[in-house]
């Protein structure tokens, strides 16, 4: 495979942009991650996803990826700078010594390498082969990237972390243990959350939602938790609704992955428009497991052109991409 030769300047000045891009198009950015996927060879999905960085500041899974595909094509020194670059812009694989002994652990992100130390799958081991051999300076990355942390920012995600803790063990750990009819039950676990839920609001009205970029436990994984369960225990439908087009402009200043949203969006949809269906085709199901497809969708005739609002790429590509079979309701134009 290349080396990608031909490109070694693009990503020098390319890479400048992670740290310097002032302008952010996201839309752009997004179409061009889109576009990446579009291709099954890596040089392709490369040159896409490094023309990406040029609108927008990636997010650290982003970064990773480019990592991941000059890994798959045996650049690894470009492999290196990238899985360091990702570290540098707060990728987190191992929890961090000084938190370990608290309540609440990072190991609530599900990506950290003991998820992958017996994995054979190509991602697996890139993630394994590249932390062995980069383990003092993606360390060193950490600890510089904690002392850049907002005091305040930080202390608003861990009182969200917090209550997220306290609302686990009640419904996991004492509800179980007590004689309460299954309709009380049904109350009690949407809203024992509902502090959480009308603090990320009043976070999200007054401007003041973390950055993941001054927050050391920020991650995709506990952000997903912490938005799903916030959906959930809301009052009303309206400040549900105002809490999904409020977190919108999170996925605009790069706070938020585009793809992650339409899964909020969606988990939204599930609890406030219709349980049976989806807005945006990301929710499955699966009756062994082994295959997944998308529950039907609101609007079928019109899904791309919905998806496209929301800076996704189409259906098809979407669920070729993750292995999943199209919603039944859903005829391919």
């Amino acid at each position: 495979m290349s080396k990608f030769k031909d490109f070694g300047l693009l990503t020098v000045l390319l890479t400048i942009t992670i740290n310097i891009a002032a302008q952010s198009d996201y839309k752009t950015y997004y179409a061009t991650i889109n576009k990446s996927k579009t291709f099954k060879e890596t040089d392709s999905i490369l040159k896409y996803r490094l023309n990406a960085l040029k609108f927008a500041k990636p997010l650290p899974n982003d970064i990773l990826s480019i990592s991941f595909y000059y890994f798959e094509n045996n650049n690894i020194p470009e492999a290196k700078h990238y899985f360091r670059e990702a570290f540098k812009n707060g990728y987190q694989i191992e929890t961090d010594e000084e938190f370990k002994d608290l309540p609440l652990k990072t190991e609530y992100d599900f990506g950290f390498i003991t998820k992958y130390e017996n994995s054979k799958t190509r991602y697996g081991i890139f993630l394994n082969t590249m932390f062995t051999s980069n383990k003092f300076e993606a360390r060193k990355l950490r600890k510089e990237f904690i002392k850049n942390i907002d005091r305040i920012e930080d202390a608003n995600y861990e009182i969200l972390l917090q209550n997220e803790l306290n609302f686990q063990k009640i419904r996991f750990e004492i509800l179980p243990t007590r004689e309460i009819p299954d309709s009380t039950l049904t109350i009690l676990y949407k809203y024992l959350n509902i502090g959480n839920s009308y603090y990320m609001l009043d976070l999200l009205q007054n401007d003041k939602f973390p950055s993941r970029y001054k927050c050391r436990r920020f991650s995709d994984q506990s952000i997903a938790m912490l938005i799903n369960h916030a959906i959930a225990g809301f009052a009303k439908k309206e400040d549900a609704k105002l809490f999904m087009d409020l977190l919108w402009k999170q996925v605009e200043t790069g706070n938020l992955s585009a793809d992650y949203y339409s899964k909020a969006m969606d988990h939204y949809t599930s609890w406030y428009e219709d349980h049976k269906k989806s807005l945006l085709g990301t929710s499955t199901v699966s009756e062994d497991f082994k295959t997944f497809q998308c529950i039907d969708v609101i609007n079928p005739e019109e899904l791309n052109e919905i998806r496209a609002k929301y800076w996704l790429e189409p259906i098809e590509q979407y669920c070729k991409s993750a292995g999943i079979l199209l919603p039944k309701n859903y005829t391919i134009k």
